[in-house]
């Protein structure tokens, strides 16, 4: 990517639709566009660009498009994102360097099962609760769980 010029395939079904939102807390404007959408529409994958002011330029965060419906979550200081399938889950993502680390992460499937991530790929599960009833439900935390009240 030369200075904030980006070239890169995009599906033919929606315009980009660039949103300008601060997605590092760090006062700056960062920039997403549709790359593409999966799930019936359902979900909205981004590309995910950082504004980085001692370079003046925009960083590419070249993992961004694994997790749709991209939103800084204010109160875990950190990136979310939201995939529907036939469940959801609510991926908890920190940025680091050019790409986004997921270290928890909420499904809802059968049940609700919560997993944290460090060096570990494999993660850990550190709740599982089959009872859990939910659907198409966005989480605003992990521990304790907290469901995103409002729009997401």
């Amino acid at each position: 990517m030369d200075r904030n010029n980006s070239t890169w395939l995009k599906d033919g079904i929606s315009g980009l639709h660039a949103e300008l939102a601060d997605f590092n807390n760090d006062g700056y404007k960062d920039v997403t566009f549709i790359s593409a959408t999966a799930a019936r529409g359902a979900n909205e994958v981004r590309r995910l660009f950082i504004y980085d002011p001692l370079s003046d330029q925009l960083r590419f965060i070249t993992n961004s498009m694994n997790y749709p419906n991209l939103r800084y979550n204010p109160k875990l200081k950190c990136i979310d994102g939201f995939r529907v399938y036939g469940g959801s889950s609510t991926d908890f993502l920190r940025l680091q360097g050019d790409s986004l680390f997921m270290f928890a992460t909420v499904d809802l499937g059968e049940g609700v099962v919560v997993t944290t991530y460090d060096a570990d790929p494999k993660g850990q599960v550190i709740h599982q609760d089959a009872t859990y009833e939910g659907g198409y439900i966005r989480f605003d935390n992990y521990s304790p769980l907290e469901v995103l009240e409002g729009d997401w």
